[in-house]
């Protein structure tokens, strides 16, 4: 059995409405009866649609305990605060700021769902979350909470168009004004009359075709943006697809399939009923095993018998990785351990433990506009210093970022239009080995290139995710970038475990501070969470501002400012914040001390 749930929003609390979104969600329900789906049809033609509403069709489907495949459609008003963070707006938003859907959250609790294959389909116009009301939006959960199912589930996830970096997305208002149901007829066009070469022929009596998610990822990007073009789109319409599904699991059975089924009815919103409880569910077995070393410079070399080949991965001399690239060999204090360097940003204010001093060093004459902090700890702090080591920066324009101080770790933050675009730790130079020969340029390049297509939103680079991982444990460091990249596109892929054992990498150095996101990533698999173990989280919320979406109440990492502080959060790839954010920071933090 087949469920498709179908939900079109054309008008919001405060934005500009939209033409198309309730007419896009009525089509895909009409194809997906034709498919033989059970359908449930949520638009707001003559009534809101709230958020119980989407929850209670998810929980029918789930409950039942029959269905083996699920799409959940959307299409109306996004908004994005980071790559990967898309809030879907119902009828009530953004003035209730819980009437929205948490995608991201939702495509990680899919997985538990018990339904072998699920598929959400995005079709929104992606406007900037960049200012109020529009921050405030928390979004809410649409699967139920309960005991995990044997059945191993595939969640692809379709996109009308790619995220980018959302402090350059388009504003709601010109998002409206030239939103059109594109991709949801491109998408329908594909699936009702499909080209020969997204046609697979199954093995099976009778015979029987299908479309795989995988061939129409193909289609679909390179014909979006033809018909985008076409029509002189000012959006950004190339779509972003993320499947991880393969044959025999299927997006659309072809039409010769599709006649000998009988077409399902469409049905509205049920009556409204109250929601039950949630309750907590464990997932996923969580364990961390922390060495005796010492501190001190941490993993100097490679580990012997390590074999990684790299080769040089910036081919065009003009693009982002080369400026990032350039932005990774700033100058670094040579007898500095640990420190932070601060480019295009005046630095008004640093605040960090007490058990840290904070010294600010002259900016050399090749780079006057860059800032230089050198921290250094009282030994016999250290420990307590380990436990607290967040630093509060603060912006000339009234913004700014809490991040982890790393020992023995520079950490390079480059700021743009007032918000944190790129943070790059880098081993001190007076606690690492001078290297300059091919195979180190190598490992920057490649590390330039993860950190341009994390923020496009493509968190792990498919076919080098090996590299990646040595260079997360083997060669001079741990790094705690690659780290974070490499742990939040496992999470997106379903892969808890590799998850587990990135974070563990880094755990297992005692040199190192345990780092919030990997432990908000992990906390969700686990039946109880120590809670001693959060006061030894750096920083005190999430690095990368997708994280906050799995920050929510039911997380064993939250705490009540964390829901004051998520209304400060500016759409931006790194967490950054108002000053009126900074404010609260900085009053529980220095509280804590």
């Amino acid at each position: 059995m087949r469920a498709a749930i179908c939900i079109g929003v054309d008008r919001t609390t405060s934005l500009p409405p939209l033409s198309a979104a309730a007419k896009g969600a009525e089509d895909f329900a009409r194809w997906a009866g034709a498919q033989g789906c059970d359908v449930q049809l949520l638009v707001d033609r003559t009534e809101p649609v709230r958020l119980h509403h989407v929850f209670e069709a998810v929980q029918r489907v789930v409950e039942a305990a029959t269905y083996a495949q699920l799409y959940i459609y959307f299409s109306g008003h996004g908004i994005l605060s980071a790559p990967g963070t898309e809030y879907w707006l119902l009828s009530g938003a953004p003035r209730n700021p819980n009437e929205a859907i948490n995608l991201f959250r939702s495509t990680e609790d899919a997985r538990q769902a018990g339904i072998p294959h699920v598929i959400f389909v995005s079709d929104a116009c992606r406007s900037a979350a960049g200012g109020a009301p529009l921050n405030g939006v928390l979004g809410g959960v649409i699967f139920p909470n309960q005991p995990a199912r044997s059945a191993s589930t595939g969640v692809d996830v379709f996109y009308a168009t790619q995220p980018g970096d959302p402090a350059y997305e388009v504003s709601e208002a010109e998002a409206a004004a030239h939103y059109r149901g594109l991709f949801t007829d491109c998408l329908l066009a594909a699936v009702s009359t499909p080209e020969r070469s997204l046609v697979e022929d199954l093995a099976a009596t009778p015979p029987v075709s299908i479309i795989t998610s995988h061939r129409l990822k193909d289609y679909l990007e390179r014909q979006v943006p033809k018909a985008a073009a076409a029509i002189s789109l000012k959006l950004n319409q190339r779509p972003q697809v993320r499947v991880e599904t393969v044959s025999p699991k299927y997006f659309a059975l072809t039409a010769a399939n599709m006649a000998a089924m009988p077409t399902a009815p469409v049905t509205e919103p049920a009556t409204e009923r109250p929601l039950e409880p949630f309750t907590t569910r464990p997932v996923f077995p969580w364990s961390e095993q922390r060495n005796s070393r010492g501190l001190g410079a941490p993993w100097l070399g490679p580990v012997a018998g390590t074999q990684v080949n790299l080769v040089p991965r910036i081919r065009d001399t003009n693009s982002e990785a080369v400026d990032e690239l350039r932005r990774y060999a700033q100058y670094l204090p040579a007898d500095t351990a640990t420190g932070f360097t601060i480019i295009g940003a005046e630095l008004v204010t640093a605040v960090v433990s007490p058990a840290w001093t904070v010294e600010r060093l002259p900016a050399p004459a090749a780079r006057p506009d860059a800032h230089y902090l050198r921290l250094t700890v009282d030994a016999m702090a250290l420990p307590s210093a380990l436990a607290t080591s967040t630093i509060v920066l603060e912006f000339a324009g009234e913004t700014g970022a809490l991040l982890a101080v790393l020992p023995g770790f520079i950490g390079v933050v480059v700021v743009e239009r007032s918000r944190v675009v790129s943070v790059n730790y880098r081993l001190a130079p007076a606690t690492r080995p001078q290297r300059g020969d091919a195979h180190t340029v190598a490992w920057e390049e490649l590390k330039a290139v993860a950190a341009v297509t994390s923020r496009q939103g493509s968190f792990v680079l498919l076919d080098q995710q090996d590299e990646l991982l040595a260079l997360t444990r083997f060669w001079q460091a741990p790094d705690p970038t690659m780290a974070l990249y490499l742990a939040y596109g496992y999470a997106e892929r379903g892969r808890p475990d590799q998850v587990v054992a990135t974070r563990q990498q880094l755990a297992g150095e005692d040199t190192l501070p345990r780092l919030f996101d990997l432990a908000l990533l992990t906390a969700r698999h686990q039946a109880v969470y120590p809670a001693a173990a959060v006061t030894e989280l750096v920083p005190l919320a999430p690095l990368l501002a997708q994280g906050w979406a799995l920050l929510t109440p039911d997380s064993p990492l939250y705490q009540p400012w964390h829901g004051q502080l998520r209304p400060h959060l500016l759409p931006s790839f790194w967490s950054t914040y108002t000053r009126a954010g900074l404010d609260l920071v900085r009053t529980t933090f220095l509280s804590s001390l």
